[in-house]
């Protein structure tokens, strides 16, 4: 186990973050006339993303440690997926090739985004209905629950920071330029549905 821990410290700036993962289609939508596809990405747990590594303020100490299992063997729960990208392809020649692209990184340069689910998607615009999810933590626009659990942390940890929380919303993202170009509704709950 030792050997396995300094293996994984000494290596893990050099391994890829998807080394051991597995790329998948969680879904895909295919424009009326079938020439135009979009896919939604997800990658497995690989090696990278089973470890822990926990640092210990005021020392220079650090643990790695493999995470538990997850708690469901569904996708989508217990943290076995993370977004990868979103991807339009066209159909020439019989073979599907990239239009455009958003990876997990570009989705996340300014603010911890990331595409959750497809509802439509329209080739001659350019445009597709995604939710996504967005890590939050303004203060105010944070949830009255989250104020009251940051209200009960602080009598008990008074120099606790913020909460944050994750924000879902249905937009209209522009594939070509690779941004939201509408909030059509944000969402009370993780799973809310466009209609309702």
């Amino acid at each position: 186990m030792a050997l396995r821990q300094f293996l994984g410290v000494l290596l893990s700036p050099f391994v890829p973050r998807t080394f051991g993962a597995k790329i998948v289609e969680r879904q895909q939508l295919v424009a009326v006339q079938g020439s135009e596809r979009l896919r939604l990405l997800y990658r497995t747990d690989g090696l990278i993303e089973r470890l822990i590594i926990t640092s210990y303020p005021g020392t220079s100490l650090t643990r790695l440690a493999e995470k538990p299992p997850p708690s469901s063997g569904k996708p989508g729960r217990g943290g076995g997926l993370d977004f990868h990208s979103l991807v339009w392809e066209s159909n020439r020649g019989g073979q599907w090739r990239s239009r455009s692209v958003l990876s997990a990184r570009q989705a996340a340069k300014n603010v911890r985004s990331w595409v959750c689910d497809l509802h439509s998607f329209d080739p001659a615009t350019g445009t597709a209905v995604v939710r996504v999810g967005q890590m939050r933590t303004d203060e105010a626009a944070e949830p009255s629950w989250l104020k009251e659990v940051n209200e009960r942390i602080r009598e008990v940890y008074p120099q606790s920071g913020r909460g944050s929380w994750c924000e879902y919303s249905w937009v209209i993202w522009n594939l070509r330029d690779r941004k939201a170009e509408k909030t059509l509704r944000v969402c009370k709950l993780p799973n809310e549905p466009l209609d309702g």
